[in-house]
């Protein structure tokens, strides 16, 4: 049992090693997509974990294939199913931003600096 202070509830887990630090990096990103971890159920926050894990396995096959490394083709199909179906399931999919969404306040904010300048 945990407070949720910690990732794991594992003794002795060294958080400091860089796939436990991509681990929660990618755990806090797609918590984020999903507006939040006060919005989220403990459902969503478990697949959130399966997700990520799912995200390691996959870019760890894929870095073997950047360095010329022999790489099981079935293994990684198998994981990127596997992780888009979890991500399916929670609803994560690319939105296009608005381009100039903060136009007007960036435009504000020059028209008072001029109006300043004037006086």
């Amino acid at each position: 049992m945990t407070n949720g202070s910690r990732l794991f509830a594992v003794a002795g887990l060294d958080g400091r090693t860089q796939t436990a630090r991509r681990f929660r990096d990618l755990v806090e990103v797609m918590t984020l997509d999903l507006g939040g971890a006060d919005l989220l159920s403990e459902g969503q926050r478990q697949l959130i974990r399966r997700a990520a894990s799912l995200s390691i396995m996959a870019e760890s096959i894929e870095a073997d294939l950047a360095r010329d490394l022999a790489f099981d083709l079935n293994n990684y199909g198998m994981v990127c199913d596997r992780l888009r179906r979890i991500l399916e399931s929670l609803g994560l999919e690319r939105r296009a931003r608005p381009v100039n969404d903060d136009i007007d306040a960036v435009l504000d904010r020059v028209a008072k600096r001029r109006a300043g300048a004037n006086v």
